[in-house]
């Protein structure tokens, strides 16, 4: 936790693309929200972040499927 908001502090994004991180709950913690203070999309969501993150569904059992 206080190396990411060490980073968040220096750096100031505009947005986050996150894989597999659980950086919404930090960002709460620190007071930031998304989206009016960032953006945060996720590269892998989890069911729980589902309807309300942007980001890739990661529903592999279909990804598989369609690859195969």
């Amino acid at each position: 936790m206080a190396e990411f908001s060490d980073w968040l502090y220096r750096n100031e994004p505009d947005s986050l693309l996150v894989y597999k991180f659980p950086v919404r709950k930090l960002l709460e913690r620190r007071g930031v929200r998304v989206p009016e203070d960032i953006g945060l999309a996720y590269l892998y969501r989890t069911t729980d972040e589902m309807g309300n993150a942007a980001g890739i569904d990661g529903n592999l059992d279909a990804v598989g499927s369609a690859a195969f």
